[in-house]
């Protein structure tokens, strides 16, 4: 299954415009800070989409990623946080982007 969003406008309900991602994104998905960016983990990237755009974009590789696991936005600062369950077995780790 391949993931989209959807833009609906909020006056009438009806949906704008459907959005394919051509992937489908591995966690859930967060906003930054400013209510302006969806972040959402696949295909080895975070990826970034505006509420204004329709083509997503890369926000960062996850090079050194194992095995992504939860996706947050620090709420103050805007820090993009990815937690790397490595192999469900050890401790995992938190990566921070900015």
């Amino acid at each position: 299954n391949n993931g989209a969003l959807h833009r609906i406008d909020t006056q009438t309900l009806t949906v704008e415009e459907t959005i394919e991602l051509n992937v489908t994104p591995e966690i859930d998905l967060q906003t930054t800070i400013d209510g302006e960016n969806l972040l959402y983990i696949a295909d080895g990237k975070i990826n970034k989409i505006s509420i204004d755009e329709s083509e997503p974009g890369v926000f960062t590789e996850l090079t050194g990623v194992k095995q992504p696991y939860a996706l947050g936005v620090h709420p103050k600062t805007g820090e993009v946080y990815l937690g790397d369950a490595l192999d469900f077995a050890s401790q995992g780790v938190v990566h921070i982007y900015h």
